[in-house]
């Protein structure tokens, strides 16, 4: 029996995660890569100690199968997001296990998300299914459809169905950047069995994000920036456009996860 061995090119990079330079020292990421210059493993370091990690797998094509999130005290993932692609390497599917602990209860929030393409390849639809409780009741809707419209090339609209609401959300341009959001909103009324419109705020933009927004229905302004972004990030509507850009470019995607899950 002939035993061969394969040699792996290990580099360990270290890089500041913390907002100011006092606490760099005290708070970092270490990055682990293969012969192939993935990433294999990022541990998150606190004053010198491990305080997590995140563990890649790839499939055969080379691509993210899989990052999964580690902590001490949790031999089993405590995150873990799994990938399939179609077969022009178009994200298809993500699914979505996170365990949570609250008042001494164990709480998993589960769910699993489909892309859908039209004939360009833009992004066509994405639903998603909510597999836990806490997931269901956290979306207020086990399944929610999204459906992306494009006119001249550019996302014109996004329209939400969750079965007790809807939501539309129309886009605006000047000079090819989006300057305004229109968001209507209606939930569904089980009296009249019918939807009732209950929300109609219009977003200004500048460089993609919200600045100032209108209460249409209030007739009043809101002009306050953390009101402002409380009320766009409640419609959900950066977390929407997020998916063009993770079903154009899935590299996107991965580095939020990262970003957000190595805290």
């Amino acid at each position: 029996m002939v035993c061969i061995q394969k040699k792996i090119s290990v580099t360990i990079i270290t890089m500041c995660v913390t907002a100011t330079a006092a606490s760099c020292a005290s708070s970092s990421l270490e990055k682990r890569t293969d012969a192939a210059g993935r990433i294999e493993q990022i541990t998150v370091l606190k004053k010198g100690s491990a305080t997590g990690r995140l563990a890649f797998e790839y499939d055969k094509s080379g691509r993210t199968a899989s990052v999964k999130k580690y902590i001490p005290s949790r031999e089993t993932p405590v995150a873990s997001r799994i990938f399939t692609y179609d077969q022009f390497g178009r994200l298809k599917f993500q699914s979505h296990h996170a365990v949570q602990t609250d008042k001494g209860k164990t709480i998993d929030d589960i769910w699993i998300e489909s892309f859908y393409y039209n004939s360009s390849g833009q992004l066509l639809k994405t639903e998603t299914s909510f597999k836990s409780a806490y997931s269901i009741a956290l979306h207020t809707t086990p399944l929610l459809v999204a459906k992306y419209f494009y006119s001249n090339n550019r996302l014109s609209a996004i329209r939400l169905d969750a079965g007790l609401f809807r939501a539309n959300a129309a886009i605006s341009y000047d000079n090819g950047s989006p300057s305004n959001i229109d968001y209507k909103k209606s939930n569904f009324n089980r009296q009249g069995r019918n939807y009732v419109m209950t929300q109609h705020t219009l977003f200004s933009m500048e460089r993609g994000h919200p600045v100032r927004a209108r209460d249409v229905i209030g007739a009043k302004d809101i002009t306050q920036a953390e009101d402002v972004k409380s009320v766009y990030a409640a419609a959900k509507i950066g977390e929407l456009l997020k998916k063009v850009e993770y079903s154009a470019d899935v590299s996107v995607l991965l580095s939020d996860l990262t970003n957000q899950w190595a805290r």
